[in-house]
């Protein structure tokens, strides 16, 4: 709750498309509401909203010190083969197949990865979680 305002965080469903500009997406990585005020990522899907891919602000960071322009699409440095988590997974089997597949140390404090991204059976995205907050609870 900030001031009088009760913000209820739904999931993080926005996705972009691999057309779309590196400045344009910038902006969608902000924190905000739509994607429960996680900052820092954003989540490319196809035509039928299957996740292809996740760009973050360290891709674009990188990209930027490669010499790539904020005018080119996104699918220049995005990442196409993100870890994607079925949502129907326990918390605890979710944290097994990640750390199966990234080394993933749920009591280290650094973290290369931070966020899992959650999809149904169809690959389209469910939400993004921190890892952090899975640690937590």
């Amino acid at each position: 709750m900030w001031g009088n305002q009760v913000f209820k965080l739904k999931r993080f469903v926005k996705t972009i498309k691999s057309d779309k500009k590196i400045l344009d997406v910038i902006k969608d990585m902000k924190a905000n509401q739509e994607n429960k005020f996680i900052s820092g990522i954003a989540i490319i899907s196809d035509s039928n909203e299957k996740v292809i891919g996740v760009i973050t602000d360290g891709d674009v960071r990188r990209g930027l010190q490669k010499g790539i322009s904020l005018d080119d699409k996104v699918i220049k440095i995005a990442n196409l083969t993100p870890v994607l988590i079925n949502k129907n997974l326990s918390n605890e089997d979710r944290i097994k197949k990640f750390q199966s597949i990234v080394g993933y140390n749920p009591n280290s404090n650094i973290l290369k990865i931070d966020k899992m991204i959650l999809v149904d059976n169809a690959s389209k995205l469910y939400d993004v979680i921190v890892l952090k907050d899975i640690r937590d609870e």
